[in-house]
């Protein structure tokens, strides 16, 4: 199946991948992750960059939960909508309420240059899609490469498919990367350990079918009183 939305992703070779420590050089599972990584949307790269994939895996399976939540139709201008201000100085509980909901369709990008804004969440009507926005504000930095600014659906069971290849893959990547240095031991001079690098990549080996099994307890009444009172501090 060719998918619309697509998770890409290079490892950076084990011989290059840099350890932390500075006088005491260590590695462990979440430096292993060094990687290139983007996001493909509609045949669009809406970012690259060169980071940890462990950051974007955590964050793209711990947001998908809430993206697949279906979106009541009185909050789509909500979800949609970009925060521009809270009616006061201390909002009621209610708006934090509601401001926590909609974060949590924002794909986290702050440790990415010139990363445009994402943002994605369910819509259930005559279709059942997945929306995917995008705006740039830095549009023409290199590392973006789609137009500035953009707005595709994709099929829910393909937007999960996606998520559900992507989580899988980088299992499968790190579990050969792990028997790799398993087999060959650590590069000279740098402090791994490798029972507990095998205990960890375990550990979190289950981290996408918990997520994708996970299930929101949104409090909707909350959630619209909260949406109600930022509606005009909102563009």
């Amino acid at each position: 199946m060719l998918l619309v939305i697509r998770f890409r992703y290079e490892m950076r070779p084990l011989t290059e991948v840099s350890p932390w420590g500075g006088d005491r050089p260590v590695l462990h599972w979440f430096a292993l992750t060094e990687a290139w990584y983007r996001i493909e949307v509609g045949g669009h790269e809406l970012f690259r960059c060169d980071y940890y994939l462990a950051r974007p895996w955590e964050d793209v399976l711990g947001m998908t939960p809430e993206v697949l939540e279906p979106v009541p139709p009185d909050l789509a201008w909500f979800v949609e909508h970009e925060p521009a201000g809270v009616p006061d100085e201390d909002p009621p509980k209610a708006v934090w309420d509601a401001l926590t909901w909609h974060g949590g369709h924002t794909l986290d990008v702050s440790p990415f240059h010139a990363a445009p804004s994402v943002r994605m969440w369910r819509m259930l009507g005559e279709t059942d899609e997945v929306l995917v926005t995008w705006h740039n504000p830095e549009h023409e930095d290199m590392s973006f490469t789609g137009p500035r600014s953009g707005r595709l659906t994709v099929p829910t069971p393909e937007f999960t498919a996606a998520i559900r290849d992507f989580g899988q893959a980088v299992v499968a990547t790190m579990a050969a990367r792990v028997a790799e240095l398993e087999r060959t031991g650590p590069p000279a001079g740098v402090e791994l350990d490798l029972a507990q690098l095998r205990a960890e990549h375990l550990r979190r080996a289950g981290f996408p079918d918990e997520m994708l099994s996970r299930t929101p307890d949104t409090d909707w009444a909350t959630v619209r009183r909260g949406a109600a009172l930022l509606r005009e501090h909102w563009r």
